[in-house]
């Protein structure tokens, strides 16, 4: 009886940790959505791969094209604005590792 228990704690847990991830992804689709429409941006040139995206349909941070992480939407060019840019994410450099 305490194993199942143990393993319904652990199934418990796992399932907690996902939504909290599942959370967090949907906040960042929101905050790039809300940033969108502030700049009246309906889509976006992935600055990873180029492409084009739609900002109202996507339901990941990340290039549906590329799948690389995004992390805001920017307006690119001058007085017009007619062009966006999605940022991605930044890649953290791997430093010396000295064990």
């Amino acid at each position: 009886m305490e194993d199942k228990l143990e393993r319904v704690a652990w199934v418990v847990t796992d399932l907690r940790e996902e939504q909290g991830g599942q959370n967090t992804h949907r906040r960042a689709v929101d905050r790039i959505k809300r940033a969108a429409a502030q700049e009246g941006i309906t889509a976006a040139s992935c600055e990873s791969c180029g492409e084009q995206v739609d900002i109202a349909l996507l339901t990941e941070p990340q290039c549906p094209h590329c799948e690389t992480t995004v992390t805001d939407v920017r307006p690119d060019g001058g007085f017009l604005r007619k062009k966006a840019r999605l940022v991605t994410a930044s890649q953290l450099e791997a430093g010396d590792t000295d064990e």
